[in-house]
């Protein structure tokens, strides 16, 4: 079974460039936002890995904003060319990990059941 930083590389890829002491960091504040025994034995760790994730990838959202526009959405070196995102731009980065998260717990709440079974039944 993968640590929960391997799991983290595996389903964060974007954040690659990053340290693992900072990943660890966020994945030990990732407990204090959920809590973790709401969720089956073997989605515990899953679940904190989405948290992990979506902390990171708000921090990463928020600072990549300017004053004058919203998010870095293109940036060259050569010449430095930076291009931001208009207030419409940024309405589409989603946080992906934190809609997963949320997939994730309709199976704890009773809203919803998540099955193993793929479509059609395989």
């Amino acid at each position: 079974m993968a640590t929960q930083l391997e799991a983290f590389r595996m389903v964060a890829p974007e954040f690659d460039a990053e340290s693992d002491a900072m990943v660890q960091n966020f994945l030990d504040l990732a407990p204090l936002y959920i809590n973790p025994e709401i969720y089956p034995t073997e989605q515990r760790g899953l679940a904190l890995v989405l948290k992990a994730a979506s902390l990171m990838f708000n921090r990463k959202k928020s600072s990549t904003g300017s004053s004058g526009g919203g998010a870095v959405i293109e940036e060259k070196e050569g010449d430095l060319m930076r291009k931001y995102a208009t207030s419409a731009d940024s309405l589409k980065a989603v946080d992906i990990y934190e809609s997963q998260l949320n997939q994730l717990s309709l199976g704890v709440s009773g809203a919803g059941v998540m099955t193993r079974i793929g479509p059609y039944g395989t």
